[in-house]
């Protein structure tokens, strides 16, 4: 897995259940899928502005470390 830089993205979709979703930044072409367990604090709302860690795994972009901004 490689890491990169503190990147700022949006909440698109969050899934009320599993607390987990996706975020889009400009950082990917993909969204960057969040598991609750990359979430620092409470999970974020659709729209919400947060900042997290990109991680490029081989099934696709990964957030860690989310925080709102």
């Amino acid at each position: 897995m490689a890491q990169t830089a503190l990147v700022r993205g949006q909440i698109a979709y969050v899934n009320p259940e599993s607390e987990c979703g996706f975020i889009t930044t400009e950082e990917t072409e993909q969204d960057v899928l969040f598991l609750r367990g990359s979430v620092a604090e409470s999970v974020p709302d659709i729209g919400e502005e947060v900042r997290f860690r990109l991680i490029k795994t081989q099934d696709g972009p990964r957030a860690q470390g989310v925080r709102r901004t």
